[in-house]
């Protein structure tokens, strides 16, 4: 017969040494894979955020950094910022000077000028200076271009300043001409009659340049026609009317145009040029939600043929609301 003591025994060891393999098997268990997949986890989350941030700033620096439209005039590029003989903020004073042929306001113009923060207490001689500099520059290339710097040269002359331009391009559209040399005689006296009679004299030749006159340049002119209406849909650019003048030949695009909006109890001129930024034959004009526009160029084109609203659209990329947005185009000569 089996001794119950010993087989009472027997079941306490075997159940003590089920009870010791299970504390080994949680201890090694535990060691084994709860600690270090902690610190594997800790390491992976900060690869991954150092990744993200290099990854985000190499994105938002070198891929698509971002476009700075949305700057006020004396914040746009100047000479000491790009080697461009006409950098962003000399073309906005040029646009200043284009507008001021069509609204002559010196008070205002000044202003603008002053705004601007130059690098001189002498806002009206740094017009001088940079158109010295753009025809010094070969700027003058073309009609329009000349136009402009005598629009400059109009502005700075009426106020009693002169620059190196004033002989390097005439104000009638001509290029400065080989001075002609003409030579005349001097008259001669006749002295009164004395004992001695005087000695002979020959005539002396005397130089004379010939001036040219002042005169104004007309007023832009020319017919131009709308070659494209396009409506489109745009959050960041929500109900605006996108105006481009251009020459219809060359495509070159024209500063110091007038563009006129009427409707709703809407008129308002405004000048082409005045965003140097967006192009020197951009301009643009902000509709209220919902109004009724039309446009045209005073003096220059019809007004369009077609109504401009200001309905609600999706927007065409991301679909978020918005107001609907047009682009116009003008060429003509």
């Amino acid at each position: 017969m089996t001794d119950p003591t010993t087989t009472r025994d027997d079941a306490l060891r075997a159940r003590e040494q089920a009870r010791k393999r299970a504390d080994k098997q949680k201890t090694r268990r535990r060691s084994r894979y709860d600690r270090p997949r902690q610190t594997i986890i800790w390491t992976v989350l900060l690869f991954g955020v150092a990744v993200g941030l290099v990854s985000g700033l190499y994105y938002a620096w070198i891929i698509q950094p971002l476009n700075e439209a949305e700057v006020a005039p004396w914040q746009l590029r100047t000479a000491r910022d790009t080697d461009d003989l006409l950098p962003d903020r000399d073309a906005y004073i040029m646009a200043i000077l284009l507008s001021h042929e069509h609204e002559p306001s010196l008070g205002q113009t000044v202003q603008r000028l002053i705004d601007l923060r130059l690098s001189t207490d002498d806002p009206i001689q740094y017009v001088a200076d940079l158109a010295c500099r753009l025809v010094r520059g070969g700027y003058v290339d073309s009609n329009s271009h000349r136009n402009a710097v005598r629009s400059m040269m109009r502005f700075y002359q009426q106020q009693g300043k002169s620059g190196c331009a004033d002989q390097l391009i005439l104000m009638d559209g001509r290029d400065v001409p080989t001075p002609t040399t003409i030579v005349v005689p001097t008259a001669t006296l006749v002295p009164p009659a004395t004992k001695t009679p005087a000695p002979q004299t020959s005539p002396t030749p005397e130089t004379i340049i010939e001036s040219e006159p002042f005169v104004a340049p007309p007023a832009p002119t020319g017919s131009f026609n709308i070659v494209v209406f396009e409506p489109f849909c745009n959050r960041q650019n929500s109900g605006v009317i996108e105006v481009i003048v251009r020459n219809i030949v060359s495509g070159e695009e024209l500063p110091g145009y007038p563009v006129r909006v009427t409707g709703d109890g809407v008129d308002s001129t405004f000048f082409t040029g005045m965003k140097p930024e967006r192009g020197l034959g951009y301009a643009d004009y902000r509709m209220a939600a919902g109004g009724v526009y039309n446009i045209e160029m005073p003096g220059l084109s019809a007004p369009t043929s077609r109504e401009i609203r200001a309905l609600d659209c999706l927007d065409d990329v991301s679909g978020a609301p918005a107001i609907r947005s047009y682009r116009i185009v003008f060429a003509g000569n």
